[in-house]
């Protein structure tokens, strides 16, 4: 009997003294903790789990109490609001952004905010805010257009993160990492003015382009033109060169032709018959007609005469 209740008094003691110990001490994870450590309501003390791992030991409540925050990355996403941009045509936008308690201000952030759900409330509605600030200043054309390059969503972003690190981290200890555009739409009037203004944009860029092209396709074929007028002007004075010089030729033939009449007759009689029976074909001949066909009457006689 005496073994059973002590059993049942050894685990009590156990029980009384983990409630006793879990009143005065503490563990910090490395990975997710920031631990802020209140003394008669007042922050005496913050541990960093990057910082300050492990078991940690506090006076027992009401002399002390402890605030665990978590030291993660968060993601918050704003509601779909409508905005003007500078041009003043209607955006519906969501934008969203990711957050922590900025390591070394968890003081700071306990003491403006206290509660996380109120962070979420404060962040959502800076971001709205400065949302609506930069889209304000930016004209459509920076948003929208057929050329990638004029698309300066990158730099809108930037400047959305910008304004918000400043003014979370200074004023409430909150630190931001990135700001992003989750998605954005027109109304459906203002899409039907900004289809038909990309629409008559893409035509003009036509009607430019074949501008340029027909510009250019004259000038090719001005060039051609010209080229070919040189090429035949170059063509016609070599013909005209080959001709003189076949003249020359010609010319000193006669010449000698003239020395022996009979045999520059012989040779043309020669030449004459060979294109004349050049193909297979029966002819007629007239020998009144053609003085060759008496050669072959008479044969073929060498010419007499004073020729050399």
């Amino acid at each position: 009997m005496f073994k059973k209740h002590l059993g049942m008094m050894i685990l009590g003691s156990a029980i009384v003294l983990a409630l006793l110990l879990s009143t005065v001490v503490y563990a910090v994870d490395e990975l997710s903790d920031i631990v802020v450590i209140k003394t008669f309501g007042k922050i005496t003390d913050v541990k960093y789990g990057s910082q300050s791992p492990g078991l940690h030991f506090k006076l027992p409540w009401p002399f002390q109490r402890i605030v665990r925050y978590d030291s993660r990355w968060f993601t918050l996403e704003a509601p779909y609001m409508q905005t003007q941009t500078k041009d003043e045509q209607a955006l519906i936008i969501s934008v969203f952004c990711s957050w922590r308690i900025a390591e070394g201000d968890a003081k700071k952030f306990h003491e403006r905010l206290e509660f996380v759900d109120q962070a979420r409330k404060t962040i959502r509605k800076r971001l709205q805010t400065h949302q609506g600030n930069v889209f304000g200043q930016t004209p459509l054309s920076d948003l929208l257009s057929t050329d990638p390059k004029r698309v300066k969503l990158r730099e809108v972003e930037q400047e959305i993160l910008d304004l918000m690190r400043k003014d979370l981290r200074d004023e409430y200890g909150i630190e931001i990492r990135l700001v992003g555009v989750k998605a954005w739409g027109l109304p459906q009037v203002v899409s039907d003015r900004v289809i038909d203004a990309q629409k008559s944009e893409r035509e003009n860029m036509a009607k430019s382009l074949k501008a340029a092209g027909e510009a250019q396709a004259k000038a090719i074929r001005s060039r051609a033109e010209a080229a070919s007028k040189q090429i035949v002007a170059f063509a016609e004075g070599k013909a005209a060169s080959i001709r003189s010089g076949g003249y020359r030729a010609a010319a000193e033939l006669y010449s000698r032709y003239r020395e022996n009449p009979e045999l520059a007759k012989f040779l043309r009689t020669l030449e004459s018959l060979r294109k004349e029976f050049k193909s297979r074909t029966m002819i007629l001949l007239d020998g009144s007609m053609l003085p060759t066909v008496r050669l072959f009457k008479e044969g073929l006689e060498p010419p007499t005469g004073g020729g050399k």
